[in-house]
């Protein structure tokens, strides 16, 4: 007999004369965390000690929930920080892959390192001439179930390597008149 203490669902299996200890059955168990037990009683009605095993039902598609870049807007030749949370707890063995583009399109490669749990930390370097709204793009990750996330992409933040220019230069006095207007012109 099999006990699910989440669902309070009891089955029992009768077997053939012929059962050599191994066999499948199954019933529906929804998405959660479940205790499972079992008792084996034979003919003659001798029972076995209750086993226990934990079971987790997992469907969920995990996906990314928050970017966290350390600075923006980035300057020019700058190396940036930042981390990443998904939805639930990633699998060590299929972790995301990263790419940071540029407004024009090009990729910038990105190195990270796995924090733990469902959090990623990692950086990137920016150069002259990547200006514009940049874009975080994740792909081919799992859980610890076995889930395959979903490719996302995300704006990141902005990339302005564009120096400022200094066009004109006015001194006021209290009373609005340009000082430096006055000087040139006695």
């Amino acid at each position: 007999t099999l006990f699910d203490s989440l669902n309070s669902i009891t089955s029992t299996l009768t077997t053939s004369p012929s059962f050599d200890g191994n066999e499948t059955f199954s019933f529906g168990l929804l998405e959660g965390t479940h205790n499972l037990s079992s008792v084996l009683r034979d003919r003659a009605g001798n029972q076995s000690a209750m086993a226990t095993y934990n079971l987790v039902i997992d469907q969920t598609v995990p996906f990314l929930t928050n970017l966290n870049v350390m600075a923006s807007p980035v300057s020019s030749n700058k190396t940036l920080n930042f981390s990443s949370t998904f939805s639930e707890e990633l699998s060590p063995s299929q972790l995301p892959s990263l790419s940071f583009f540029t407004e024009s399109g090009t990729e910038r490669s990105t190195q990270f390192q796995f924090v733990g749990g469902a959090n990623i930390s990692g950086t990137i370097q920016f150069f002259d001439g990547d200006d514009g709204q940049s874009l975080f793009v994740v792909t081919s990750y799992a859980d610890m179930a076995g889930n395959l996330g979903v490719a996302q992409s995300e704006p990141g933040f902005v990339v302005d390597t564009i120096r400022p220019v200094i066009n004109s230069v006015q001194v006021l006095d209290s009373n609005g008149v340009n000082l430096l207007e006055i000087l040139r012109y006695p």
